[in-house]
């Protein structure tokens, strides 16, 4: 779905199939590194081993890398803000006659469509992928995206990658960038260590997101907040947690946030992270915890924080559209898992480990492909930096100035 936390401040103010190479039923694993709560980065290859940081997307399902050729709005800068590329002239890569374009909550993408070898966590098959040459509102999303939903919705025709290698299911652990370790990926299987409790899980309504009935309640103080609506998705390419308009005002009232019109956003004060009440999210017979640390995001001044839970606002709009958007900020508290095979989702509550960024592992012995993921996505994090400081430099300003403003909910 492509919302980031970043994406949401600058925009919300204006607010057939394809052959594998090869087939691997056996569990994967990958790391993914944590970019300050806003975005989960994985390497991937293309190619003859072209290597490169993309945000892996719940909520689409097309792959697209940047291309040398690619050209963003003035204002915008999708293009420029990270230097790594796609050369074409891999010899392992064919140019197609196809272009494609494909549009998301945060803005827009178009470009060329090739065929070659990719590769995630160990997985590689032939594939249609985009290469662009447009973009606007992807300051954020690494090197590209990998779409992980299901083919009807893929714009790029035979480049659904999740078909196209025989996955049959993947669960997502997002680290807590408070602890500091490293997220996971895991292809064909789950990760026992990284959850507590039984897994719990939904029937998807349809094959398009991972998208399911939104049966259960927010719990904050003991106090219950129903949930409504019919259509929710857990979306991993969305940084915050969005509700329908009314109920994120009464979440957002119930931890104490305050709904600034100028942003959008809900801000609460940044010591409510320590002492703030713990939000249980039901969902079936899941119930996931979520403690302030992990919905009170980092605002920039340490003194006015942003609350990881948002409206939804015009992103729900018709039957079909989803009522609730459960991006990183609800996925870093549950592990999930996506069950394609068997057409249903599960939740379990995720276990953050204190200590070490994971470099390290039980022996002493060295991740060294996490030591290479860091490494490669070290580049990404300072230009994120720059983006957040220029958000970050105007909410300083407009909360420590005259503010109109209303106690968990719109005016």
């Amino acid at each position: 779905m492509q919302l980031t936390f970043l994406h949401l401040l600058l925009l919300l103010p204006s607010l057939t199939n394809a052959i594998p190479l090869w087939r691997s039923p056996e569990r994967k694993k990958t790391p993914l590194v944590n970019h300050a709560d806003a975005l989960y980065t994985a390497t991937v290859s293309f190619g003859n081993n072209q290597t490169f940081q993309v945000d892996l997307d719940t909520g689409s399902s097309d792959v697209w890398i940047r291309g040398s050729m690619c050209t963003s709005w003035p204002w915008d800068n999708s293009c420029g803000i990270f230097k790594r590329s796609l050369d074409t002239r891999d010899e392992t890569l064919e140019r197609t006659r196809h272009t494609w374009k494909t549009k998301y909550g945060s803005g827009s993408v178009h470009g060329h469509v090739y065929r070659g070898p990719v590769t995630l966590g160990g997985v590689t098959t032939d594939l249609n992928f985009g290469v662009s040459v447009r973009e606007r509102g992807f300051q954020s999303t690494g090197d590209g995206l990998w779409g992980l939903a299901y083919p009807a919705i893929n714009q790029i025709e035979g480049g659904n990658w999740v078909q196209a290698a025989g996955i049959k299911s993947f669960a997502f652990y997002f680290s807590d960038n408070v602890n500091g370790d490293f997220g996971e990926l895991t292809i064909n299987g789950v990760d026992e260590t990284k959850f507590t409790g039984e897994i719990q899980y939904v029937p998807l309504i349809e094959e398009t997101y991972y998208e399911f009935a939104p049966d259960g309640s927010f719990v904050i103080n003991d106090v219950e907040i129903p949930m409504t609506g019919t259509r929710a998705i857990a979306d991993t390419g969305t940084s915050l947690m969005l509700l329908p308009d009314d109920i994120s005002d009464q979440v957002n009232q119930a931890i104490g946030a305050t709904f600034v019109h100028h942003f959008g956003l809900y801000i609460i004060p940044c010591s409510a992270a320590k002492t703030g009440p713990a939000i249980t999210v039901n969902i079936g017979q899941a119930s996931i915890v979520l403690t302030a640390s992990e919905y009170i995001l980092d605002g920039g001044n340490g003194q006015d924080c942003v609350s990881g839970i948002s409206k939804i606002g015009n992103l729900a709009h018709g039957g079909r559209s989803p009522q609730y958007i459960l991006g990183d900020t609800f996925l870093r508290a549950a592990y999930s898992v996506h069950d394609i095979e068997n057409k249903r989702i599960g939740f379990a509550q995720a276990v953050h480990p204190k200590g070490d960024k994971g470099l390290v592992g039980a022996g002493g012995v060295v991740n060294h492909e996490a030591l290479l993921a860091q490494a490669a996505a070290d580049r990404i994090v300072d230009d994120i930096k720059q983006g957040f400081n220029d958000v970050k430099e105007s909410i300083k300003n407009f909360v420590s100035g005259d503010k109109e403003e209303d106690k968990g909910a719109s005016l």
